[in-house]
């Protein structure tokens, strides 16, 4: 992989990913329901049907996320770079810069709903798509420590009004999984070690449930994507049809995926093996326009910060502004769209302040522990 390409497709659909997550939860808030929304035509259809792939972007996400994690172990491992301290403080710093900030805010506009909006439909739990969204019995100190700790949907709930957090458990544990299975079948390691690994990786496997389990399964087929694209003959000719041709196939997936033609499992399965060839079909191809590789480098920049920090704000704003769920027309639709600017222009607010310091949060943590690392040798 050329490091001039930097993977910007990649991050480009990361971006997206995160977008649409945004849309879907914001026209769930606004809009009545598709069976509610009135008479609106192919207008109205058109527009329930494009915003309601938010799911779909998260089996996006864990693909990507599954690449990324799974050539940085093994990159790292096969150049005799790979060192456990140095991967958890990156995984943690990353995850914890932009979270414990969106808790602490989440809970913030989630006793300002409570206290100020009690009888807000958005707080009293009437929007029944969007269950995970109603902090009336969520934003106690151990649903926050649970959150803080990637135990949300294990031991305690997603924390407050933030549904989305879900999936940032699956990642978390995700992270942890993966380096056990990998190292229990690395040779070089003793046979003891490999074992008590792998025991390690069974017990908590089983843990963890099904629904984590099966998207950790979805998660590893990045793992496709490197070999993809390490295998440079795959994309040596006709790079330009293969596109295209992945790109239609991944279209009628995520369609067919959307309209839940098949059951939950097989749409989520087939999506995230086309997703994998499609992002190693991409990341052989470069961005040549200036424009284009700017936007995707910003979106995939705050991609973390939108996903993690925009539903409290969302559902303030939209309590705010709305009295109830609104039919969709013309005007409603302009709303809608201001709300959705409001929003991003708050995730991008976090990013600012938080996400993008987290290279310098990881460096002040390494120089800390290694000084600590000197005061016990010192001791000796």
């Amino acid at each position: 992989m050329r490091k001039e390409n930097n993977l910007i497709w990649l991050d480009m659909l990361r971006g997206i990913a995160a977008l649409l997550v945004v849309i879907g939860h914001l026209r769930t808030l606004i809009f009545k329901d598709f069976n509610q929304a009135g008479n609106g035509g192919i207008g109205l259809k058109f527009f329930y049907f494009i915003t309601g792939f938010g799911h779909q972007a998260v089996i996006v996400f864990f693909v990507l996320s599954g690449f990324f994690i799974i050539s940085s172990i093994h990159n790292s491992v096969i150049n005799h770079k790979w060192n456990l301290s140095n991967y958890v403080i990156n995984r943690l710093t990353r995850l914890w810069v932009v979270l414990i900030p969106a808790l602490l805010l989440g809970w913030v506009f989630d006793w300002i709903g409570l206290h100020y909006y009690t009888n807000s439909y958005t707080y009293s739990g009437c929007i029944q798509t969007l269950p995970g969204i109603n902090p009336s019995n969520s934003l106690q100190v151990k649903n926050f420590v649970g959150n803080l700790f990637f135990l949300q949907t294990i031991i305690v709930p997603t924390f407050g009004s933030n549904g989305a957090l879900w999936s940032l458990a699956n990642e978390f544990w995700y992270y942890v999984l993966f380096p056990l299975l990998y190292f229990s079948f690395k040779n070089g390691s003793k046979i003891r070690v490999r074992i008590m690994l792998f025991f390690l990786f069974v017990l908590l496997f089983y843990i963890l449930g099904a629904q984590i389990d099966m998207y950790f399964l979805v998660w590893l087929m990045g793992g496709l994507t490197y070999v993809l694209i390490n295998a440079d003959f795959l994309f040596k000719s006709n790079l330009n049809w293969k596109i295209g041709a992945i790109s239609l196939l991944f279209i009628i997936v995520i369609i067919c995926s959307r309209l839940n033609k098949y059951g939950l499992i097989f749409n989520d399965f087939s999506l995230g093996i086309i997703t994998a060839i499609l992002i190693s079909a991409f990341a052989k191809k470069d961005i040549r326009n200036n424009m284009m590789r700017r936007l995707s480098l910003f979106f995939a920049g705050i991609s973390f910060s939108v996903y993690l920090t925009h539903l409290p704000f969302a559902v303030i704003v939209v309590s705010i502004i709305n009295s109830q769920r609104l039919d969709f027309t013309g005007l409603n639709l302009i709303v809608f769209l201001i709300a959705l600017l409001f929003i991003l222009c708050y995730s991008y607010l976090n990013y600012y302040l938080f996400e993008r310091k987290t290279g310098v949060v990881k460096e002040q943590i390494t120089k800390q522990l290694m000084k600590c690392t000197e005061g016990l040798s010192d001791l000796d």
